[in-house]
């Protein structure tokens, strides 16, 4: 995996170093301004997941892990909003971007290119006013909510 550039945009969820730990962070957490900042984090960690290189193959791994990590976030939150918008608007801007930089057969977007589109579209959902925790019992079943500062 790439250094993630624009890490530190995305507070709290910047954390997590692959798509499993951003699932289970989104298990943890409360507030539609944080899952939506999660959620792009974790599609810009997809985004840089793949090796990376200047082949068209290399931009549609990009955009294959992309595809992976929607259906994987949208699952993990029952497929509903903000997720879905999150996950559907960085997917759908990084395929345009690719389709519309392709000339068949000799000309197409690097991966990095891709990546630089990926985080360009998710630094729209970074802005959290708080960062919020669910506290479970030992049963896991959510006993109340507490400020992630304050843990």
């Amino acid at each position: 995996m790439r250094e993630i550039v624009g890490r530190s945009f995305f507070g709290y969820a910047a954390k997590c170093n692959n798509l499993k730990e951003i699932l289970a962070f989104l298990s943890d957490i409360t507030g539609d301004d944080a899952t939506k900042a999660t959620v792009a984090f974790g599609m810009l960690l997809s985004a840089n997941s793949t090796e990376g290189g200047e082949y068209r193959s290399d931009a549609l791994a990009v955009l294959n892990s992309l595809a992976y990590a929607k259906a994987e976030l949208d699952s993990a939150r029952c497929h509903t909003f903000p997720t879905i918008d999150v996950t559907s608007d960085i997917l759908y801007s990084a395929q345009k971007y690719a389709d519309e930089n392709t000339i068949p057969c000799n000309e197409w977007p690097t991966s990095e290119d891709i990546v630089k589109n990926v985080l360009e579209t998710a630094k729209k959902y970074t802005v959290v006013k708080e960062w919020q925790k669910l506290i479970k019992n030992e049963n896991g079943v959510v006993v109340g909510v507490k400020s992630i500062e304050a843990i």
